[in-house]
């Protein structure tokens, strides 16, 4: 006999009734790969402050109490980001772990208890915070809610049911609207995500079908526009290149599970991604802190079985020594030179960034540097998060944070649409020498050409700034230090120590008189001299500033590492 699509409202006392009987045992299996997981290691615990103290552990800001229910209004912790995982009921994959491990029914009694009091107080169009209805808040929630609903289906009565399926057909009908959609952002990945969940899931509905349809056309369509030809995620931060490429191996995985052709594509293009990842990762086996990258050790959990990532990422305990030395991403706008992978920790690194290919997660971090030698020398601040009323993140994303010029005292803004603005011009690299070129025409009538030239037999690494204009202007070159570096200014030279250790020497060669001054954890009259190795995180550190005027100014700074 021939399945017979449901159809709601229509069909809920059906629905109802077949959802509280039907094996999902299967797909649930399957989707280990794609449902959100626990966000403590101890989930048990975790949920038990829920239901005994109504104590809410939501990592990475601690507990926050509600003693009598969740106010979904005031923000304790004054941040966007703490409401986004609020709202989006990132905790309450606690409790449904909790629940699987136990069988303790008052997890999930307070589960849905935390559930309809969101719904009654979070109305699409009169919600209780503007975080409720975000674009990712929501497909997170309804991830979680599938999760949820699976366990607790059993247990709830017919009107909490309807009231559940209600609001769940009310997120998959947001999230399948063009004009909801965040189209190619990982924002539209996630919602995309949450799709292909309910739809096979809920496959019993007439409608679910096309909405798989639908989530799988855009986010081919999304992988095709945020990944260069060279396999790099195109949001500027190493960070969400590995956490989009791991999010590519469980899509594939997922839909192979389920028999979806489009399962190729993914795997394949994840395959492709290793090569940045490999080549981008610090001889310490940390991520540079460039664009939202916060401080972290590259993932040893993907491309598992790609021997030169495994190098890379173990510091050379297991793989096999990456091919080249230098490699250059002409097309995505990077060029990073290494003097030896066996060097491991020891070695010299050496990451040029000329890309700017869309709004999210952009820094204005145009043209600008990353220089390490048996650790950090010179260093990006990191990101400080997504509180843009923080004057830190705001201080995070200037110009003012990276290793590149400043005109007439003013940061570029974060994002302006001038996409071909930035980008590698020429390159060369050889055992000897390594050269790439970036050009900077963002600014306006300024335009800004460096060229970064490594000498692996001398240990110098010269930057020549070539700076046109047809007016006279105030110009600034930053180079921001890592916090355990202290300078020394000795007339145009400056010497940067680590402890008592002579780690580099700067100098300055130019025919235009110049300045050399360094500020450390300035705050007033603007923040200069911080970085952020965690998210809210800040610590002083030492900025050098070159400082100049004129229109058409050239000047070189060499940089020579001390053995």
């Amino acid at each position: 006999m021939k399945f017979q699509y449901f159809q709601w409202p229509k069909d809920k006392k059906k629905i109802v009734k077949y959802y509280k009987s039907v094996d999902k045992s299967k797909i649930i299996d399957k989707m280990k790969y794609i449902l959100p997981s626990a966000i403590n290691k101890d989930y048990i615990n975790a949920a038990e402050k829920i239901i005994r103290d109504d104590i809410y552990m939501i990592p990475p800001y601690g507990s926050t109490s509600y003693p009598k229910s969740i106010n979904w209004t005031e923000d304790p912790k004054n941040t966007r980001s703490f409401m986004r995982l609020l709202h989006g009921h990132f905790f309450i994959n606690d409790l449904v772990a909790a629940y699987k491990k136990s069988k303790k029914v008052e997890y999930l009694l307070k589960g849905f208890e935390i559930i309809k009091d969101w719904i009654l107080n979070n109305p699409y169009n009169n919600p209780a915070h503007k975080m409720a209805w975000h674009d990712e808040t929501t497909a997170s929630r309804l991830m979680t809610w599938i999760s949820f609903f699976n366990e607790a289906r059993k247990l709830l009565n017919d009107n909490e049911s309807e009231l559940f399926l209600k609001s769940i057909f009310l997120h998959v009908k947001l999230l399948s609207s063009s004009n909801f959609y965040s189209k190619n952002t990982n924002h539209g990945m996630f919602q995309d995500q949450a799709l292909i969940i309910y739809s096979d899931y809920f496959w019993e509905f007439n409608n679910s079908k096309n909405i798989n349809k639908l989530a799988c056309s855009r986010m081919k369509e999304y992988f095709d526009f945020i990944f260069s030809s060279e396999g790099i995620h195109l949001e500027h931060s190493p960070k969400y290149h590995q956490m989009i490429a791991q999010y590519l191996k469980k899509y594939g995985d997922y839909l192979n599970s389920v028999n979806s052709p489009f399962s190729k594509e993914l795997i394949n293009l994840y395959n492709k991604a290793s090569k940045f990842a490999t080549y981008i990762i610090k001889p310490d086996g940390y991520l540079p802190q460039i664009g939202d990258t916060d401080r972290l050790r590259a993932r040893s959990g993907i491309w598992i079985n790609n021997p030169y990532y495994r190098y890379a990422v173990t510091k050379g305990r297991e793989g096999r020594v990456p091919l080249e030395n230098d490699k250059v991403f002409p097309k995505s706008g990077y060029a990073i030179f290494r003097d030896d992978w066996q060097k491991k920790e020891k070695g010299v690194y050496i990451l040029f960034i000329a890309a700017y290919h869309v709004a999210y997660h952009k820094h204005c971090d145009d043209l600008s540097l990353w220089i390490y030698s048996n650790g950090d020398i010179i260093r990006e601040s990191g990101p400080n998060g997504f509180d843009y009323k923080n004057k830190f993140t705001r201080y995070t994303y200037s110009s003012f944070s990276h290793n590149t010029l400043i005109v007439d005292n003013k940061s570029l803004p974060r994002t302006d649409g001038k996409y071909k603005s930035v980008r590698l011009t020429e390159y060369k690299v050889d055992k000897n020498i390594s050269r790439v070129t970036g050009i900077n025409e963002r600014f306006e009538g300024v335009k800004h050409i460096r060229t970064v030239e490594y000498f692996k037999d001398t240990k110098n690494i010269t930057i020549t700034d070539n700076i046109k204009s047809e007016k006279e202007h105030e110009y600034k070159l930053l180079w921001n230090l890592a916090d355990d570096i202290k300078p020394v200014i000795k007339g145009t030279k400056i010497l940067l120590y680590r402890g008592k250790v002579l780690v580099m020497r700067v100098s300055i060669e130019t025919n235009t008189k110049f300045s050399i001054r360094t500020i450390r954890g300035q705050v007033k009259p603007f923040v200069l001299g911080w970085i952020c190795e965690k998210f809210c995180q800040q610590k002083p550190t030492s900025a050098l500033i070159i400082g100049f005027t004129g229109r058409n100014v050239s000047i070189k700074t060499k940089f020579t590492i001390m053995n």
